[in-house]
């Protein structure tokens, strides 16, 4: 399993890797919609799914500078 240090240095010490989070953060970190009745939710419902998988690097990258804790697994 990859550690917090192997997302940190991926993401945040390669050049390749940062411009790789920062597409991502740009295409999947996006709000929920707010109007569209079921579409929207169902919208919405994506965008959280995709949203999360962002985080997670994020977090993962922040555990490795002790920005926050450890996951408990």
């Amino acid at each position: 399993m990859a550690t917090p240090r192997d997302y940190a240095q991926l993401f945040e010490q390669h050049h390749v890797g940062k411009l790789v989070l920062e597409d991502l953060l740009t295409r999947y970190a996006k709000g929920p919609v707010l109007e569209g009745g079921i579409d929207g939710i169902r919208k919405s419902d994506y965008r959280a799914g995709a949203r999360a998988v962002v985080e997670f690097i994020v977090r993962r990258t922040n555990q490795a500078t002790g920005a926050e804790p450890p996951d408990e697994e």
